[in-house]
Order: structure tokens, then sequence, then C-alpha cells
């Protein structure tokens, strides 16, 4: 389905109204940060959704929606990403998710997540939640049919991939099933971001600057990230960029 930017302003903009709240401060809006990922199949998508909300035009016209009357003055900062694949209904229906942030990012620098190896829903990530969840694919469900968890960065399996796998990645496949549902998370603390496993069958691994020996990471005390850290689920990798705000 093609959604045109304007609509899909328009969506979002109603569901921020929805989250407006009165107390005895007044009309405000809670919530310190913003994240939406935009449904974008094919480049031109991406490239269309680039020219209408690239830089702080997005984050503008929400503040500007969000300014008084509507409101007392709110400011959030907004993360706004690009998803290729999804077996999401709802982002298939709107063209977009939306997720609030409970915390501001850390002053002077942004931490990304580069995909080395393996076909995962983006080639990077920036990391904004208080709490990054990774796995094999993006809902997962219990044995009853309830949520467990949503992983931010997945990695499709074999069953979602068909006709989807680039040719350049030809052993896909192969990494994309050594990861597990519910393989690790990264949670913020202070500032940092320190990884952990989540029990997941073939281990979690990093590689601290992307050299010497690998050190394996486990559920209880985790490993903290560094620029250039090298962080293997399974067979699939993935590279850590430290970068300091300009």
């Amino acid at each position: 389905m093609n959604f045109e930017p304007l609509e899909i302003k328009n969506a979002i903009l109603k569901e921020l109204n929805l989250e407006i709240i009165s107390d005895e401060r007044g009309r405000r809006f809670p919530h310190p940060g913003i994240e939406i990922q935009l449904f974008a199949p094919e480049d031109a998508d991406k490239n269309k959704y680039l020219a209408s909300f690239g830089g702080n035009i997005l984050q503008n016209e929400i503040h500007g929606f969000l300014k008084e009357p509507r409101c007392l003055k709110a400011t959030p900062f907004v993360e706004i990403g690009f998803i290729e694949e999804t077996e999401d209904a709802a982002m298939k229906k709107n063209g977009f998710l939306l997720r609030y942030i409970a915390k501001t990012p850390a002053a002077d620098t942004e931490v990304y997540l580069e995909i080395l190896e393996g076909y995962a829903n983006r080639k990077q990530m920036k990391l904004v939640h208080e709490r990054t969840f990774i796995g094999r694919c993006q809902t997962v469900v219990n044995r009853h049919g309830g949520i467990e968890r949503v992983n931010d960065l997945y990695f499709p399996d074999a069953r979602e991939m068909k006709g989807k796998i680039p040719k350049s990645l030809k052993d896909a496949e192969t990494i994309n099933i050594s990861v597990s549902r519910t393989h690790a998370h990264i949670k913020s603390v202070g500032g940092h971001y320190f990884l952990f496993d989540d029990n997941s069958s073939k281990g979690t691994t990093i590689l601290p600057g992307g050299r010497g020996i690998s050190e394996r990471v486990d559920k209880l005390s985790g490993k903290k990230l560094a620029n250039n850290d090298v962080i293997t689920f399974g067979k699939a990798t993935v590279k850590v960029r430290v970068v300091k705000k300009s």
C-alpha cells in the first residue's frame, strides 16, 4: 500500500493528540521523546519521506502542533527510522509505528548498531530506548497466544524471508536461524549501554574494539558497549559505533 507523507503526518499528529493529558498543571504532553518507524519497502518510499520529514521538519511540525493553546509548551525529541520488511499488521495498515521514549538520550554521544552479517529489519539502528530487544522475529508470542515481547532489532527466519533476501546475502538464512526469538537486550544505564544475553541457544559474544579475544555475554552481569565493539548473536554480527554529537 502506498502512503503519502501528508496522510502519515496527519495520522501521527492524531495519535499524539490522544496522549495529551489534563491535570492540576494544565494540558500537557507527558513524553520527552518519540520514535517513529516508517514503512519504506522501496528506496523511492524512503526518499519521499526524507524529502518531507528529513532534518528537523517533522520534529518542528510536532512541536508546532503541541504548542499552546492545545497544551503547555512541549518539545519532545523525535527519532525517525525506516523499516523495509515487516510482519506487523499495524505497520502494513498505517504505514508507520510510533513509540514513546521515556528518557532523553545522552547529551554528547549517539550509539548505533550496524549490521555486518545476517539480514535484519534495518541495516543500522540508533539506540534510543531504555531497553532495546534483539531476536529472530519482530513479535514473540508465547504458547498461550499472548505477546511475550516485541524485538526492536530482529533477524527474520526462513518463513518470512522467502523471495526477500538480497543476492549478496546468500548465507543470511543460515545466519538468521542461529538467532533465538528472544536472544538478547541492551539496557541504558547512566548514559551508557550494557548488553545482556537472554538465555539464547547459540549465545552472545562481544569482541571489544573489534580486536583480540571474544568475551561471552551472560544474562546477569552484561557487558558495557564501546566504539567498534563487534557483537555476535549466534552467527549474526553487529558493529557498535559511538559518535560524538556535533
